[in-house]
C-alpha cells in the first residue's frame, strides 16, 4: 500500500468512526433533552393546576360566586340582577339559560346583603324576587322554580 492509499484508508476509517461517535452522542443528547423536556412540561402542568385551583377557589372579600339553576322545563330568556351598597349600584344581565342548565355568575357584592333578581321566561312569565338575603358564604346557589 502506498502512502496515499494508507492515508485515504485511515481518513475513511476515522470519518466512519467519528460519524458513528457523533450519531451516538446526538442520540444521548436527544434522550437527555427529551427527559428534561418531559420533566419541565410535567412540572409546568402541576404548577399550572395548583395555581388555577388556588386562584379559582379564593375570591376577594366582598365577592360572591352565585350559581343559578333553571329547574323548570322552559327556556329562561334573561336573568337581570340588581345589587348595590352605599358606594354604588350594579345591574347585571345574563341571557338564555336552558331548562336544566346551570350558570355561575361572579358578583362584586357582599355575601348576606341579598340581591334583586328578575327572571324572564320564554313563555312570558316573569319572576321578581330578592335572593339570598342573609345567606352567608362566597359560594351560593339560586334554584329557579315555578
Amino acid at each position: 500500500m502506498d502512502g496515499k492509499s494508507l492515508t485515504a484508508s485511515f481518513c475513511h476509517l476515522w470519518t466512519d468512526h467519528f460519524n458513528l461517535e457523533c450519531s451516538y452522542l446526538n442520540q444521548e443528547i436527544s434522550s437527555v433533552n427529551r427527559k428534561q423536556l418531559l420533566l419541565c412540561l410535567s412540572a409546568g402542568l402541576v404548577a399550572g393546576f395548583l395555581l388555577c385551583s388556588w386562584f379559582s377557589s379564593s375570591l376577594p372579600e366582598k365577592t360572591m360566586r352565585v350559581e343559578f339553576v333553571n329547574t323548570t322545563d322552559v327556556m329562561l330568556n334573561s336573568l337581570q340582577l340588581d345589587f348595590g351598597n352605599a358606594q354604588g349600584q350594579t345591574s347585571l344581565l345574563s341571557l338564555r339559560l336552558a331548562p336544566g342548565e346551570r350558570r355561575t355568575l361572579l358578583l362584586n357584592h357582599e355575601p348576606g346583603a341579598g340581591f334583586n333578581v328578575v327572571a324572564r321566561y320564554a313563555d312570558g312569565v316573569e319572576q321578581d324576587f330578592c335572593a339570598n338575603r342573609g345567606e352567608q358564604g362566597q359560594q351560593q346557589e339560586v334554584i329557579l322554580r315555578r
